[in-house]
């Protein structure tokens, strides 16, 4: 289709950091997943991942996350969508 757009990470990394400084530890804390698409094996463990190498990315001087990133996966989260 020869159009770009940013992954699912990227944008709930540039979510997180439009918000005020001391909202984001919470924010990271408790990423919410809904829709079909979250129902992919290892969804939540690559969204994790990326979130946190991102994170990283933003802050070269720290060698570890001083929070954890905390993706919520509800078993009905295919049906639990707006």
């Amino acid at each position: 289709m020869g159009m770009e757009a940013l992954g699912v990470g990227e944008m709930v990394d540039e979510a997180i950091s439009d918000c005020p400084v001391d909202c984001r530890k919470a924010l990271y804390s408790t990423v919410l997943t809904s829709g079909g698409t979250s129902m992919f094996a290892g969804y939540s463990t690559r969204l994790e991942n990326e979130l946190e190498k991102l994170w990283l990315e933003k802050n070269p001087k720290v060698k570890k996350l001083p929070f954890k990133i905390g993706i919520k996966d509800p078993p009905r989260r295919k049906y639990s969508v707006f």
